[in-house]
């Protein structure tokens, strides 16, 4: 939304408006200009404007407990004095609380809320958000509604060479509003930017665009590092360093919204470069983009360009200690052991470990060196009966619980928690939720939905659950 004050032309009397658009001289570069919703009109006494939703404002999958941030600023000629926000996900009910905040004419302030939401679901999500106050004289300008879609990561090995001629799912540009940007092609060359011959490539070319190439930012997909370690950055780079331009990798942990320089490329005029970058120090670390930067340093400079990008990455072993209670209990474990077979995981159980059953009606029954069951399976969980308290670890490496759906039959099963956090239990199996006839932990305590009973609430890392479905169906868990 584009909007200018005009003090100036108060008392004219003949008084026209002419848009104009102009472009730079690089073909590859088809761009235009559209414009609607014209209006003019005189300022009001009193117009509180919601101009932005802060936060949340990009793709990555969020938690299940974030704020939710706007703008809001006074356009009118009096100050205001308070007023009401409000913001709804997907529909539900409006969630309003009284902001006792004075704002200035022509000031901003940012307002986040006190109430958190959950955004730990992928896919898309509207978030409406709308201010009221009693003495607004404007209210077509006070709500704001933006849709989201929270995206899962990119999982490793991750690699782009640009061959399809567009950026790749989920990538993303960031220029000034004078830039051509980072563009896809296999001619991108220019008499002071000589690129060699490389297939398909990505490129910033400021002698193309004599423009504000500063902030040329081109932004990979975000990726959950918490499992990885000896992560390792590798692409092909044409950069010469000539005329003044600088070229730099970013790293950003806050899915693009902040960003530290990880590496300076070093010219080279003649040859493409292969350059490799240790991101080992972002190892555990969810929500990861990397940025490839080049900075014209506001002078008329070469450019940057990139291709053949490979992240690959170890994985990193975790573990998760699993608290069993005497008698008959229900466990299961967010953790894809390094080898899955029942006898190595449950070694250090004997011989307090009696027997362990799967839902489908297979035993582990160490005494008689018997194993039906075979192997732990991601999204199960598993009846036990030990003598004794104890304490199962379990080594290897985490789910990603929504990247693993379960598959659920029609009928008695048992499942696994797959989250290392708890969670609200509604929430947990939403994807399911309408098939559900009963849920039971191994306490007794039901999940009942025609009764309107939930004796559980609450879903805990490391329990099982026994379920009984109307139908078959795919449980989806949100993100960690």
């Amino acid at each position: 939304t584009a909007k200018h004050e005009l003090p100036a032309l108060a008392g004219e009397g003949q008084v026209r408006f002419r848009f104009f658009f102009g472009s730079s001289d690089n073909f590859t570069n088809k761009e235009g200009f559209a414009f609607d919703q014209f209006k003019v009109y005189e300022k009001p006494i009193n117009d509180l404007a919601l101009i932005a939703l802060n936060y949340p404002n990009y793709d990555c999958v969020l938690s299940a407990l974030e704020p939710i941030s706007i703008a809001v600023k006074n356009l009118g000629i009096a100050q205001t004095n308070g007023f009401t926000a409000s913001y709804s996900i997907d529909g539900s009910a409006f969630i309003s609380e009284p902001a006792f905040i004075s704002v200035l004419p022509d000031s901003t302030i940012n307002y986040t809320f006190s109430s958190l939401t959950d955004l730990s679901s992928g896919g898309a999500h509207t978030i409406v958000v709308a201010i009221s106050n009693s003495l607004d004289d404007f209210s077509v300008n006070d709500t704001l509604s933006v849709t989201l879609d929270f995206v899962p990561p990119a999982s490793l090995p991750f690699s782009e060479n640009f061959e399809s001629g567009l950026l790749g799912a989920n990538w993303s540009l960031s220029q000034a509003d004078d830039s051509d940007g980072w563009l896809v092609g296999n001619d991108l060359a220019s008499n002071y930017f000589n690129v060699p011959a490389h297939s398909t490539y990505a490129a910033s070319n400021d002698d193309t665009c004599f423009c504000d190439m500063s902030r040329d930012y081109l932004i990979t997909p975000y990726f959950d590092f918490s499992a990885q370690t000896n992560i390792i950055l590798d692409f092909a780079a044409f950069y010469s360093g000539s005329y003044g331009s600088s070229a730099h990798v970013l790293v950003s942990t806050d899915c693009g919204n902040t960003w530290t320089n990880v590496y300076d490329l070093q010219g080279n005029d003649t040859l493409w470069q292969d350059v490799q970058v240790d991101l080992s120090a972002y190892s555990g670390s969810n929500n990861v983009k990397i940025a490839f930067h080049h900075n014209d340093n506001l002078g008329w400079s070469g450019g940057f360009a990139v291709d053949d990008m490979l992240i690959s990455a170890d994985q990193l072993i975790s573990s998760q200690e699993i608290p069993l209670h005497p008698g008959w209990g229900i466990m299961s474990t967010y953790i894809d052991p390094i080898n899955s077979l029942f006898d190595t995981v449950c070694v250090d159980l004997l011989p307090n470990l009696k027997l362990m059953k799967s839902g489908t009606g297979g035993i582990y029954w160490p005494i008689f060196s018997v194993n039906s069951i075979g192997y732990f399976t991601i999204g199960e969980g598993y009846q036990y009966l030990i003598t004794s308290s104890d304490t199962l670890i379990v080594e290897g490496t985490l789910i990603q619980p929504d990247q693993n759906p379960v598959s659920i039959p029609q009928g008695w099963s048992v499942i696994a928690y797959l989250r290392t956090q708890p969670g609200a239990l509604t929430q947990m199996i939403s994807t399911i939720n309408s098939s559900v006839i009963i849920l039971k932990d191994e306490y007794g305590s039901v999940y009942w939905p025609a009764f309107s009973l939930d004796m559980i609430q609450t879903m805990q890392p490391g329990k099982g659950y026994q379920l009984k479905t109307t139908s078959a169906g795919t449980l989806i868990y949100p993100a960690n």
